[in-house]
């Protein structure tokens, strides 16, 4: 549930992120914090992500790389809710989804490559479990994810330990995913970011996405990408 050069990937060639397996700390101490079990609070059952200093929307949106992130995507006309703690009615959302949409940075606009994104496990107290695949990508919620929302709409606010086997290193990252429920479908805008201001592979990202209920997930076959990968999550360079 981390990107700012477009890549070009060779056919079969793979990379494998842990959304719990779409940000473990760097050794040099990435986002202030030195050691795993120091990362999380002991309150998991609050209704929040149980994520030390990222356990509400509050504490979440007041991170410095989600902030400009959000400000990138908005400066593409992309547009937010972004619901806090007293926003606590979202609409339930599970399901299996095809993915389509753009993604506006890391490196101009580009479609997003195909995929399946599934919701699951929404509760009352708002937490919520996200996984999603595309060719090169494959994600499992990891660290925390809570829903917040009202009506129709809904945010998703998710944190991650993000691996990329292509640079050989990890981040914790936070994905926003905020939008609109329709009778089939789920419309909106994301955001990408790492938590650490000292970020090396992984890069903010953001764009709009359109994900379509779909009765199965459809499997990924490497052998059908053929051109340019666009992820949810951008790599750096």
């Amino acid at each position: 549930m981390k990107n700012d050069n477009l890549i070009q990937f060779p056919r079969r060639t793979f990379l494998n992120i842990s959304l719990a397996s779409l940000v473990s700390l760097m050794s040099n101490g990435c986002g202030g914090y030195s050691e795993d079990e120091d990362f999380y609070d002991d309150e998991s059952d609050s209704g929040g992500t149980g994520v030390r200093g990222l356990n509400s929307p509050k504490e979440i949106l007041s991170n410095p790389n989600i902030m400009r992130a959000i400000s990138n995507a908005r400066s593409y006309g992309a547009s937010f809710n972004l619901y806090g703690d007293s926003e606590v009615n979202p609409p339930r959302i599970t399901g299996n989804y095809s993915i389509s949409g753009e993604r506006y940075f890391p490196a101009g606009i580009v479609p997003l490559s195909s995929g399946t994104f599934k919701i699951y496990n929404q509760t009352a107290n708002n937490k919520i479990n996200t996984d999603y695949d595309q060719v090169m990508q494959t994600g499992t919620s990891s660290l925390g994810e809570i829903i917040r929302g009202n009506g129709n709409s809904f945010t998703i606010y998710s944190i991650l330990n993000v691996q990329d086997s292509i640079f050989n290193c990890s981040e914790k990252m936070v994905f926003i995913l905020d939008g609109i429920k329709s009778e089939n479908a789920l419309n909106g805008y994301y955001v990408v970011a790492p938590i650490s201001s000292s970020y090396r592979c992984m890069d903010l990202s953001g764009g709009r996405f359109s994900f379509s209920k779909t009765s199965s997930l459809k499997p990924i076959v490497p052998e059908e990408f053929n051109g340019e990968f666009n992820g949810l999550i951008g790599l750096g360079s």
